[in-house]
Formats: structure tokens, sequence, C-alpha cells
């Protein structure tokens, strides 16, 4: 598929759908690299950034899919903080996997 018809089909996903979507795709893409005593992971994640006009800081969240791939689900609401690793969290789901640790959290 050429690039410009996929960027054309990506446009028409809702924000949930679109992240379920590059999840699965940035899933592949986890690489591990040795350090001196553990190895360090590097993985790529989908993030939303809000700010405010006059505001000089910005909070970053991770969005999280639903577990599960399964499209339409709405908009992206439920925030909280990973349990497993502190990552500030967003989704369309209340349940969700945390895509940086992998831990299972429930949103709010």
């Amino acid at each position: 598929m050429e690039y410009e018809a996929l960027i054309r089909e990506l446009e028409k996903l809702d924000r949930a759908d679109m992240v379920e979507v590059f999840y699965r795709a940035f899933g592949a893409m986890e690489t591990r690299y040795p350090d001196r005593r553990n190895f360090v992971y590097r993985k790529l994640v989908v993030a939303e950034v809000s700010w405010e006009d006059e505001g000089t800081s910005a909070d970053i969240n991770i969005v999280c899919p639903s577990g599960s791939f399964s499209l339409g689900g709405g908009s992206i609401s439920e925030v909280g903080k990973c349990d497993g690793c502190g990552s500030n969290l967003c989704s369309a789901f209340k349940r969700v996997n945390c895509p940086v640790c992998l831990s299972v959290n429930g949103l709010s």
C-alpha cells in the first residue's frame, strides 16, 4: 500500500481506534539492549500531550488500548497512573494493560 493511501485510511479512524492500530504495529518493534547488569528496553508508544495556552508545563499520558484488539472504543477519557511502573496513562477503557510494563490497571 502506498503511504498516502495508508494515511488517508488512518485519518478516517477515531482516536481510540487509531491507538489500537498503532499499539499492534508498535508491539513488534520492542528492542532489548544489554547494559552492565540488566537489559534496557525500548518501545514505541502512543502518547497524548496536553497543555494550556499560558502554561509552561505539559501533561504527558501514555495512551493504552483495551488490552484486546477491538475497534470502536470511543473517546479517550479514562486516566490514571500505572501500578507497575508509575507511567501516566489514559485510555478509552477503564481496564488496560500498560504499554510500557504490561501491568493490568484500572483507570477512573
